[in-house]
């Protein structure tokens, strides 16, 4: 499965780091982006927390 973040929608509040630092960092500019291309099982459960944190919605996953 993958993870990503829509850079337009991204609020730069941080909220997806803070709350899963393993998956995603913040930009210079503040924009979220995924640290790993592949969400393995392990953190499935802080990719869905960090998708139900986001305050715009801009986090989702794909197979």
């Amino acid at each position: 499965m993958r993870l990503t973040v829509d850079e337009h929608l991204c609020g730069t509040t941080g909220q997806c780091v803070l709350i899963a630092p393993e998956l995603f960092r913040q930009r210079a500019d503040g924009v979220a982006e995924v640290l790993a291309a592949e969400l393995s099982e392990e953190h499935d459960e802080d990719a869905q927390e960090a998708i139900l944190g986001c305050p715009v919605g801009a986090i989702s996953t794909h197979n």
